[in-house]
């Protein structure tokens, strides 16, 4: 089986993040409140990372592009069902005792405010939405890497017309998923908060995240069996060019929603950003206009930056370290802690799950051939250096 060595220092730096965020984490974990609130910390962003890698596998499946199967067994890896299913476990304790910490919507006195009490119809479907949103893209996570892994031993084309169709019948559906997880994992946070755009906001974020993992270790390995034989200019700009295109998503939904709730001005919706413009928070809204769309955006107009897999991978730790601070600006002023600074609890939690992301990232990597076989597309990707 091919290997590089990149998944022994993936599972060194995820044992090492599990052990030191474990012990920052369980610190606190008899305040309740406060280690939830960790724990949910680190579970919100490696979940998405999860989601990310495998909504890039759909829009694989589905374009079929020479620039995913280079990479395909990387995003089966980060979003496949055995990841899925790791962190659909790792959602428990958030569904079950975590709920009265982490949702003000759970308890009587906040059900009496009219514009919450007007959505506890929706909200009290969160056991039956969670369970669904999982159970649906485990089942289509196997589905695939089902299909291409027999495809890659038989040859038959109808596994690829297989995963083509589902895919494609499923991603609107996917967007639909997300867009529901979100408005209950995260914007009920806030149940007197909304926006319509949250979801596909997310969405964008987990795709970043994703695609600046690939670009890493496309970038780093780009030297190395079996990347060395694929890793061509024309893919590291592909690559770049969905980093772009991403990143141009990204501003734009940013904006769009900013623009929309503060020309709006009401107060259910007005209260998100009226938080983010104090305790700190308004500096960290400049970095990521800077950090979040600038750099990027400047960084990848250049040819010769995403011809270069170094260059590249040094622009995807720039997107993974923003997607860090972004998700610390959209999630962290809803604890309410009225501190722009993250408690050692809750880069426990980071670190703690990231820990495990990693540790089984390196692990799952390792179980299949780190290139799909009998793809003309894969032969395409190296023909055009």
């Amino acid at each position: 089986m091919e290997q590089t060595r990149f998944h022994t220092r993936f599972q060194a730096i995820g044992l090492l993040a599990f052990v030191v965020g474990a012990v920052l984490l369980f610190m606190k974990f008899g305040e309740q409140q406060v280690f939830a609130q960790g724990y949910f910390y680190g579970w919100i962003f490696w979940g998405c990372m999860t989601f990310g890698c495998f909504a890039l596998s759909l829009l694989h499946h589905m374009a079929k592009g020479s620039w995913g199967y280079p990479v395909m067994r990387l995003l089966e890896a980060g979003g496949g069902w055995k990841m899925l299913a790791v962190f659909a476990l790792g959602f428990v304790p958030i569904a079950t005792m975590f709920k009265g910490d982490l949702y003000p919507w759970t308890h009587a006195e906040e059900q009496q405010i009219r514009v919450v009490a007007h959505k506890m119809d929706f909200l009290n479907m969160f056991p039956v939405l969670t369970v669904v949103t999982f159970l649906v893209f485990i089942f289509f996570a196997y589905r695939n890497e089902t299909w291409l892994k027999s495809e890659d031993e038989t040859g038959d084309k109808k596994f690829l017309r297989w995963r083509t169709n589902w895919s494609s019948g499923f991603f609107p559906f996917f967007v639909l998923f997300v867009n529901f997880a979100m408005t209950m994992w995260v914007m009920s946070m806030r149940p007197e908060w909304y926006s319509t755009m949250y979801g596909i906001w997310f969405l964008v974020q987990m795709g970043l995240a994703a695609m600046s993992v690939v670009a890493i270790v496309v970038g780093t390995q780009a030297k190395t069996e079996p990347f060395a034989r694929v890793v061509t200019p024309q893919l590291t700009k592909d690559i770049g060019n969905l980093m772009l295109t991403m990143t141009l998503l990204w501003a734009y939904f940013s904006f769009s929603q900013y623009l929309i709730i503060w020309s709006g001005n009401l107060p259910e919706t007005i209260s998100y950003w009226v938080e983010r413009r104090q305790d700190g928070f308004e500096n960290i809204g400049a970095l990521l206009i800077a950090g979040g769309f600038f750099v990027p955006f400047l960084l990848l107009l250049s040819p010769r930056m995403k011809r270069e897999p170094r260059n590249l991978a040094v622009i995807g730790v720039i997107i993974l370290l923003v997607r860090f601070l972004d998700l610390h600006y959209n999630v962290y002023p809803m604890f309410s802690t009225h501190s722009v600074w993250p408690r050692l609890s809750d880069i426990g939690g980071l670190l703690f799950f990231g820990g495990v992301w990693c540790f089984l990232y390196s692990m799952f990597v390792t179980q299949a051939p780190l290139l799909v076989k009998n793809q003309p597309q894969l032969k395409e990707a190296t023909d055009h250096a």
